[in-house]
């Protein structure tokens, strides 16, 4: 049966598509791709013969040079369907003045791409349907090279609470039996921790150096002097109250909301601007604290929730702080990594990652062996002597009596030489004890210098990765989207200008050639990009955020 030759050609110039599929285009119809195509035509031919799609060539009566700029066509076989047929021209043969023959190769994603429909596979990287921080966090085969901060401070209210300290004095000194013990810290003490303050002004030192001189007849009673910090006590002492007792003390002292300066989608890393919200999480991106003496600690600003479980990317911690020895402030993340306060659970702090600060100075104090020894002994001495004294004139006394002697020749010679014996040993033992050196307690090798440069506190900062390699780890995002790893349908069109789509496995359905179906699946496995707006194809400079 004759069919008359009826068949439609338009080739086609300006398609910015080429056979390796590194891109193609999405159209939400074929209405819409119909109507891209076909206004791109140079050339219109009809009443075509039949076209063969896996012959790859057509002959048409144009010269070759009329046509070495076009790099496309399309075609429908009238007679037998309304379908379009698109396909890249590979190469144009010359085969006389006004005849050449157009090579080309069918082009399957766009002639297929309205029957075939995506199934669930092996998605390894796409551009995301969200991207809110935190929202994509699967590694990435990207390297970060050097860290370096973005801010780095003191953490809040450190300054104060870390920065202002006491002095506690331990007495082991029984009065009574109400003075026996109580609890500190919540663990039960036989000693009385007094409290002076230190940062007020002198008045603080000058009582400690009066209490301390109270204690001048017994000097081992104090078994203890060390400095606290104000994190650790309720108050300080003023004026009126230094050297107060801390008369009971059932638990570390704890204080809640400590902020640090959080993330939003307009931070910038290392003045980078950032593009893809992926840059601000965890490698690229994150919260450092360390207490200045060598321990550091690392949390991630993308798991920091409020009390509903919201994200919110800004840190915060809980400070516990006992003025037992050792004295410890430990610093706890609150609202991290889930745990949040529910109505049955009021735990909202992750015990697990924590950083502390330990090397609180012990205190020494001198006791002057000369007053001491006066103290302890002027009232003995004096008693010993006119003990022996007496004695010594009783016994002389006696004895010349007895012997019927005078007591004027024999026995006041004998007191008198007593005496001086006495008078030497009194006066020896004072020397002895005038010369002996002044005693030093406490703990003479408790220095730190963090201390004394006022610097014994926690700092916080943002590390993230140098501008240099912010750009580059966003240019990647830009083009190849975020690594995904999971087993979905692949997004193809989410994003305002284009979509990457990587796939293991893929495997299209649809009323499609089987090589052609091996195809398409081939070019999802070696990652292809899809474009909205053919005008746009490789500009990636345009934001391509998701709206």
């Amino acid at each position: 049966m004759y069919i008359a030759p009826n068949s439609q050609i338009r080739l086609l110039q300006g398609i910015p598509l080429e056979p390796d599929y590194i891109n193609t285009l999405y159209f939400a119809n074929a209405t819409a791709q119909y109507n891209y195509f076909s206004v791109k035509a140079k050339w219109i031919l009809t009443a075509q013969s039949y076209q063969r799609v896996n012959k790859g060539v057509c002959r048409v009566n144009y010269k070759a040079e009329d046509l070495y700029d076009c790099n496309y066509l399309m075609f429908q076989n009238t007679s037998f369907g309304n379908k379009w047929f698109y396909a890249f021209i590979t190469s144009v043969d010359y085969v006389n003045n006004v005849t050449s023959d157009v090579h080309y190769e069918i082009d399957v994603m766009q002639t297929w791409a309205f029957e075939m429909s995506l199934t669930r596979c092996f998605v390894e990287r796409e551009h995301s349907v969200t991207d809110e921080i935190g929202d994509n966090i699967v590694p990435e085969p990207v390297e970060t090279g050097e860290l370096v901060f973005n801010h780095f401070n003191v953490m809040d209210k450190c300054d104060v609470l870390l920065g202002t300290y006491g002095v506690i004095v331990l007495v082991s000194d029984v009065e009574d039996a109400s003075t026996i013990g109580t609890l500190l810290d919540g663990i039960f003490s036989g000693a009385k921790a007094f409290l002076f303050g230190m940062d007020l002004n002198q008045v603080g030192i000058n009582t400690l150096r009066t209490f301390l001189a109270s204690y001048i007849q017994k000097p081992d009673a104090i078994i203890g002097i060390y400095m606290v910090p104000l994190a650790c006590l309720d108050t300080l002492p003023d004026d009126q109250h230094q050297g107060d007792t801390i008369a009971y003390n059932d638990s570390a002292k704890h204080r809640d909301n400590f902020d640090v300066m959080g993330i939003d989608k307009n931070s910038r890393v290392d003045g980078h601007v950032v593009r893809n919200m992926k840059l601000l999480t965890y490698p690229y991106n994150f919260c450092h604290v360390n207490n200045v003496n060598g321990r550091e600690l690392n949390l991630r600003y993308e798991f920091f929730q409020d009390e509903n479980g919201n994200r919110t990317c800004k840190p915060q911690f809980h400070m516990y702080g006992n003025i037992t020895m050792p004295v410890t402030v430990v610093l706890r993340p609150k609202g991290y990594k889930g745990a949040v306060t529910h109505e049955q659970d009021d735990l909202d702090m992750v015990t697990s990652e924590s950083i502390d600060l330990t090397n609180f100075p012990m205190c020494s104090w001198g006791v002057d062996s000369w007053m001491a020894w006066v103290a302890q002994n002027s009232v003995p001495e004096t008693i010993s002597a006119f003990s022996n004294a007496t004695g010594m004139g009783l016994t002389v006394g006696g004895g010349a009596l007895l012997a019927g002697a005078s007591l004027s020749t024999a026995g006041v010679g004998a007191l008198v030489a007593g005496a001086i014996g006495l008078a030497s040993t009194v006066l020896s033992n004072t020397y002895k004890a005038s010369i002996k050196a002044d005693v030093c307690k406490g703990s003479l090798n408790n220095g730190n210098i963090n201390f004394s440069s006022k610097y014994h506190t926690f700092v916080e900062g943002r590390l993230s990765v140098c501008r240099e390699m912010a750009e580059i780890i966003d240019d990647f995002f830009d083009r190849f989207g975020y690594a995904t790893n999971r087993v979905k349908i692949p997004n193809t069109h989410s994003r305002p200008q284009w979509n990457y789509v990587k796939t293991i496995g893929s495997n299209v359905n649809g009323n499609i050639p089987a090589d052609d179906k091996q195809k398409i699946d081939a070019n999802f496995n070696k990652g292809i990009t899809f474009w909205k707006h053919p005008d746009n194809v490789d500009n990636y400079s345009l934001s391509n955020a998701p709206t």
